[in-house]
């Protein structure tokens, strides 16, 4: 079992080396990710491990959609069946991924964070407070319910990007 992981989730460590897609067409392409073959059993949960500039973040941006892949490479990528350029919107509802940044809302409170982000998925107001209060407890929040996000700690901030 590793230190923080409960003994029945499987963990996956991905180590990254020489980092094949592309930068998209709009600025001078360059090799960002080559080679890479990655299938993950449901239910796994992954780390990935590498120096820095080995294409880790840049992985998960494809992954997630925020980056495209090369428009001339025959390379695919299928998350939960769908295409990151075409859904992403369908599996960032189905995924859960804590970016390297902070990126809460420092003027309000815990709930109003959690509370905004749900509005992005059209989850109707009492659903999505009754989803946040269990979210909160499942994550040992529910007393932070009230706080500014400002005042919580980088691990408390990082239990809420998990809820969210």
């Amino acid at each position: 079992m590793l230190d923080g992981f409960p003994a029945k989730m499987k963990v996956s460590i991905f180590a990254f080396g020489a980092s094949s897609i592309s930068m998209p067409p709009l600025r001078k392409a360059s090799p960002m990710i080559t080679g890479l073959n990655l299938a993950l059993p449901q239910g796994h949960r992954v780390a990935l491990v590498g120096p820095s500039g080995a294409g880790k973040t840049t992985m998960m941006k494809m992954i997630y959609g925020r980056l495209g892949r090369d428009i001339e490479s025959k390379a695919t990528i299928d998350v939960f069946g769908f295409d990151p350029d075409k859904d992403p919107l369908k599996i960032k509802f189905a995924s859960g991924v804590v970016p390297q940044e902070d990126n809460l809302d420092e003027e309000i409170n815990v709930f109003q964070n959690l509370l905004i982000y749900s509005k992005f998925y059209g989850m109707p107001k009492r659903d999505a407070e009754k989803r946040i209060d269990e979210l909160l407890e499942f994550m040992e929040l529910s007393e932070k319910r009230k706080v500014d996000v400002r005042t919580l700690s980088g691990g408390m901030k990082r239990r809420l990007i998990i809820v969210r």
